[in-house]
């Protein structure tokens, strides 16, 4: 079985260079609007119904959040742009690290012209994307800090770097583990049959999985979030945990490239295991200061209150 991990070579340092800049960036982008991430919001109240009804009774108040909103993703497009077009100096180096799950014989081969510029381009769109996901999380993060009143900000700072790693955990995963055990299973079926594949179909298989797999380790991320704002509990992750393993059965599904037990076991242990640590995450989210219980009162002030009745 091939080895991926063999030949790590300078586009590996080069993009984990990369990635840190983008660590950097969203570091500066955060310094930049401190003073507005400071300021409590003008409606204390943190009910979302509150919220909606407020949008009801006047839309006009959402127009300045939607402006905002502008703003951010203008922003989070613009370094996706600019991380895609870095991205064409190693867009052959990754292909190559691509190319390293497939076994001895089997061949990729471009059947049209177009397809290796459009592989060309969906490899640095894919490696565009996670080398600007800090600063695009950051975006997103500083849009949702503004709405938010300062003691609840603390759960969002880990935000930034906790969607980077998972994501690039869940990636790592499926270039690592399930690649290597998916693809020598597809092309061995048939041994006699010689392999050749379609570069675009190959690429595009091999991104969709690792951009999917590491989209779904964001998982705790997004039951925290959700729990934070209300929207769910622990208890309901708890109670729901047959037809989450029913879900998580399907995904496992569309996301492996084979039908086979094995491969979807190993999409569905680690996604059972997220779904777990979002109970956790969730738990620690909504928990709540228990009010202090009323002190009972003392012997001396017992048999004053004892002597007052007597009298």
């Amino acid at each position: 079985m091939p080895n991926p991990m063999a030949a790590i070579d300078s586009s590996v340092l080069l993009a984990l260079a990369l990635l840190g800049l983008s660590f950097l960036f969203s570091l500066s982008a955060i310094l930049r609007n401190f003073r507005s991430l400071r300021e409590e919001p003008p409606d204390e109240s943190s009910d979302v119904g509150g919220a909606f009804e407020a949008v009801a009774q006047d839309w006009r108040v959402v127009l300045p959040h939607l402006i905002e909103l502008r703003r951010r993703l203008f922003f989070a497009v613009l370094a996706l742009a600019i991380a895609t077009a870095v991205s064409f100096t190693f867009t052959p180096q990754l292909l190559e690290a691509l190319r390293r799950p497939l076994p001895a014989g089997a061949n990729v081969i471009a059947a049209t012209i177009t397809d290796q510029l459009g592989m060309f381009m969906r490899i640095a769109l894919t490696a565009g994307f996670v080398l600007a996901l800090p600063f695009i999380a950051t975006q997103f993060w500083i849009f949702i800090a503004q709405g938010l009143k300062a003691s609840e900000r603390r759960y969002v700072y880990w935000f930034v770097p906790g969607a980077t790693i998972l994501f690039i955990a869940g990636a790592a995963f499926a270039y690592f583990v399930m690649l290597p055990a998916a693809i020598p299973f597809l092309l061995s079926i048939f041994a006699d049959v010689p392999s050749f594949l379609r570069l675009s179909d190959y690429v595009a298989d091999v991104t969709r999985l690792l951009f999917w797999v590491g989209l779904s380790f964001e998982l705790p991320l997004v039951a925290a979030a959700l729990a934070r704002v209300g929207l769910l509990s622990a208890r309901q992750l708890l109670r729901g945990w047959r037809v989450a393993l029913v879900a998580i059965a399907v995904v496992a599904a569309l996301i492996t490239p084979t039908a086979d037990p094995i491969n979807m076991g190993l999409v569905m242990l680690p996604l059972f295991v997220l779904y777990l640590l979002s109970i956790l995450l969730a738990a620690l989210v909504r928990r709540e200061k228990k009010p202090p219980k009323p002190k009972k009162p003392g012997r001396r002030f017992r048999l004053f209150r004892r002597r007052k009745r007597d009298a």
